[in-house]
This record gives C-alpha cells, sequence and structure tokens, in this order.
C-alpha cells in the first residue's frame, strides 16, 4: 500500500464522517428554515443561513469521495509520494483505533457539555429534569465517550481481534 492510497482512504473516511454529519443536522435545520419566516430577515438570508452550508458539505462529500487523486496532487507533489515500507502498515491498526477514540471522545465531550447546559438551564427555568429523549441524548453520549476510552486504552487487544479477522 502506497502513500497515496492511504491518503485516498483518509479523504473517503472524511467524507464519510461530513457526511454523517449533514445526515445529522440536516433536518433540524431545513425546519428552521421552513420555519423561519420573518419580517427582519428575507429568503436568500434564510436560505444561506440553514440550507446552503449543507449544499457546500455535500459538493465538498462528492470531491473528497469521486477525486480524491485530483485533490491529493494538487496538494501533495509526487516527488513526495513513495512507496513505504510493509513494515509500516503492520501496525497501522495500532495508530487508527486510538484515532477513532479521539475522535469519539472530542464529540462525546462537545455533547456532555450540551447536556449539561440544558439541564442547568431546564432546572433553573422551569424547575423540570431533561425530558426522555434528551436524556437518553445524555446516556448515548457517556456511552459513546465510554467506548471512545476503550479505544483508546485497550487498544492492543482491538489490535489482536483485528489481527485475527484479517488472517482468517
Amino acid at each position: 500500500m502506497t502513500n497515496r492510497n492511504l491518503l485516498v482512504l483518509a479523504l473517503r473516511m472524511a467524507s464519510i464522517f461530513l457526511g454523517l454529519s449533514v445526515l445529522e443536522n440536516f433536518p433540524q435545520q431545513y425546519a428552521l428554515y421552513l420555519t423561519s419566516n420573518s419580517e427582519y430577515s428575507s429568503d436568500l438570508f434564510s436560505f444561506v443561513r440553514h440550507i446552503a452550508p449543507y449544499l457546500v458539505s455535500t459538493l465538498l462529500i462528492v470531491l473528497l469521495w469521486f477525486f480524491p487523486n485530483m485533490i491529493i496532487s494538487a496538494v501533495v507533489p509526487d516527488s513526495a509520494i513513495k512507496k513505504d515500507e510493509p513494515e509500516y502498515f503492520n501496525n497501522l491498526n495500532l495508530v487508527l483505533v486510538p484515532c477513532l477514540g479521539i475522535y469519539m471522545i472530542a464529540y462525546g465531550i462537545v455533547d456532555l457539555a450540551y447536556f449539561y447546559v440544558l439541564k442547568q438551564e431546564m432546572a433553573s427555568r422551569f424547575q423540570e429534569n431533561l425530558q426522555p429523549e434528551n436524556y437518553a441524548g445524555l446516556i448515548a453520549t457517556i456511552i459513546q465517550i465510554a467506548i471512545g476510552v476503550v479505544l483508546i486504552l485497550g487498544n492492543k487487544g482491538l489490535d489482536i481481534l483485528i489481527t485475527r479477522i484479517h488472517n482468517k
């Protein structure tokens, strides 16, 4: 596997993560766009605010997925991309699995902060606890952080499992 193949793989994985983000957030923004009839803002402003970022993200997803070699050629000169030694790729799982764990923890911490602030606001303004769907989201966030910690700390066991799967 060459560096170019790794870069293509990384760009396609980035397009998948970006696509998941768009799928997760677009319905809410589209609903806000449909309900934002304000006398102070125009339809164009509302469209640019709510929908345009997702159109740009979708264009970026298509570019990352279908044209990764073009992007790589524009950014990295061909002289910098050479064939690496096979030993380098034997330990690739040891690097990628903790990176996935760090990614999960980073997003989990942001979600956890959101739920903490939401809980505080619900308690101070309405003297209520979180709604069931928000409480379920909080539990899912805690589980996501726990999985991220397991991916970082328990990397050796996961590497053995991935190696066994590849050898079968």
